[in-house]
């Protein structure tokens, strides 16, 4: 059996539907369904069957699903392996680093583009978790107290959290109405809520994206608790009085192991240490506004 095969089972058990696989593999439903009719004939065997939740694999699906992972997870290490041993006049570079942050050192990776034109930057500005493993990217900016602990690079120091509110918004609006900004949850408020000066205010605002939250704030919409090197540079947010900031994760500059010796690779992580220490200050919360009055 072909890696097509192999694959289009991968593709079904991810999206979880043939339906939301085939617009992922950007393909006909019917030609999902024309491919898995091949298959079950010359498998004698069927490899998905409809379960209350939808689709479900049988025994036989469950075996070449993990057959699947493991051929998927050898051709990832050697495309990683082949790329450590390449020599190309342009070095090619995936980084993930959070929006927020790319923000913080925008400039200073301007000046690392032009610096190194025998290296071609690609970056995935997000929050979501990428996986070197699979070679989503070669090197990623995350704040993480529990990194993989295969992957190699370096710990620089933590970011730190504030609680914040624009100043319009604080002056104008009686304590007794303040509400925050927070994103959705189950179960207990979070500890910095308990202990801000407002525990009992409610969420009047949900927004599961740390950067359209602090740009909540800073309109007037409530109140919100946002990385210092976020906030503390924009002129009409303030900290809330009697507040302090308080250790949040630590910042990890990390590549995978099978590329840990690539000497572009070892040049931007040099880089973004630098530039990420540079703020340092600023990321830990001992650079605040003018206008916290402190």
């Amino acid at each position: 059996m072909d890696w097509d095969n192999y694959r289009l089972i991968l593709e079904i058990h991810r999206a979880g539907s043939i339906r939301a696989a085939a617009k992922q593999m950007g393909v006909d439903h019917s030609t999902i369904s024309r491919r898995l009719s091949k298959l079950r004939q010359y498998l004698d065997d069927t490899v998905f069957e409809k379960t209350a939740d939808g689709i479900g694999l049988t025994p036989a699906g469950q075996e070449l699903l993990d057959a699947a992972r493991q051929m998927e997870m050898i051709g990832f290490t050697a495309d990683r392996r082949s790329k450590a041993h390449s020599n190309p006049e342009r070095y090619k570079i995936r980084l993930s680093i959070p929006p927020s942050v790319c923000s913080l050192i925008v400039d200073d990776l301007k000046n690392f583009v032009i610096g190194n034109p025998d290296i071609e930057l690609s970056l995935d500005s997000t929050f979501s978790r990428v996986d070197l493993d699979r070679s989503e990217a070669d090197v990623v900016v995350r704040g993480t107290d529990n990194p993989p602990d295969h992957l190699v690079g370096r710990r620089l120091f933590p970011y730190f959290l504030c609680l914040y509110g624009q100043a319009e918004y604080l002056k104008k609006t009686d304590p007794e109405d303040y509400s925050w900004i927070y994103r959705d949850y189950e179960g207990e408020k979070p500890q910095w809520l308990l202990s801000s000066p407002y525990p009992d205010a409610p969420i009047g605002i949900k927004a599961n994206d740390i950067v359209t939250r602090h740009n909540l704030a800073a309109e007037g919409l409530g109140l919100n608790c946002g990385a210092c090197f976020m906030a503390d540079p924009v002129p009409n947010l303030i900290r809330l009085e009697g507040v302090l900031p308080f250790r949040w994760e630590d910042f990890w500059v990390l590549t995978h192991p099978d590329l840990r010796k690539v000497p572009a690779i070892q040049k931007l992580m040099k880089f973004l240490s630098a530039a990420l220490t540079k703020h340092r200050d600023l990321i830990e919360g001992r650079v605040p506004n003018p206008n916290h009055g402190e």
